[in-house]
């Protein structure tokens, strides 16, 4: 089984492939984790070292998923106005309908109250606004 090396920087959270290499200058409290035991690996940057394990800064760890949620809104924002500006032209009210209440469910997103809910990381990762998927 692969194990990773895991400590704590003033930077956050940093991590290397076991190795001798890398057990020699990793410093004296990192930890050594087979990869099995880590946390939820999507949030790797709330990762957090409790009493000789890596464990999830949950606060840490949502506003990271805001962050994502962000970003990924923020590349659709521009789609949701141009299908606003479009359904304008064309007079189709209904279409103008779907695009504004798409276009709020982005700007909304981030302040998903399940995210504030989440109490594991799994729970955390599970959270992805529909309004965020295309296609």
């Amino acid at each position: 089984m692969a194990r990773e090396i895991i400590w704590m920087t003033a930077a956050g959270v940093q991590r290397a492939a076991y190795s001798d290499v890398a057990l020699r200058v990793a410093p004296p409290d990192a930890v050594i984790v087979d990869e099995a035991d880590l946390p939820e690996r999507a949030l790797w940057e709330a990762w957090t070292i409790v009493e000789s394990a890596v464990a999830v800064d949950m606060a840490k760890a949502r506003e990271i998923w805001r962050n994502r949620i962000r970003g990924e809104r923020d590349v659709l924002l521009p789609l949701a106005d141009a299908a606003v500006n479009l359904a304008q032209d064309n007079d189709d009210a209904d279409a103008e309908a779907t695009a504004r209440a798409w276009r709020r469910a982005l700007r909304d997103a981030p302040a998903d109250p399940a995210i504030e809910g989440a109490v594991t990381p799994a729970d955390l990762v599970a959270v992805w606004p529909a309004c965020l998927v295309v296609g």
